[in-house]
C-alpha cells in the first residue's frame, strides 16, 4: 500500500475531478472534515469509514463511498 503524505501536506482530486484536502482528512478517514454535503445537510460517517452520509432536513439520505487507489 503507497504511504499518504504528511498532514501538512494536500491530496487533489482525480479524474477531472475539483478540490484538495489536508492529508489528515485521507489518512484518518474524516470525510465530514471535507464539508461534503450541502448547506443544512447533515453529514455522518459510515460505520467502517468507507465514505459518508448527507441527511436532508426532509429525511432524504445520500451515501457516497470512497475508494482509495494506490
Amino acid at each position: 500500500m503507497a504511504e499518504l503524505p504528511p498532514d501538512s501536506e494536500w491530496v487533489t482530486g482525480s479524474q477531472g475531478r475539483g478540490g484538495a484536502w489536508p492529508a489528515r482528512i485521507i489518512r484518518t478517514k474524516q470525510w465530514c472534515d471535507m464539508l461534503p454535503c450541502l448547506e443544512g445537510e447533515g453529514c455522518d460517517l459510515l460505520i467502517n469509514r468507507s465514505g459518508w452520509t448527507c441527511t436532508q432536513p426532509g429525511g432524504r439520505i445520500k451515501t457516497t463511498t470512497v475508494s482509495i487507489e494506490s
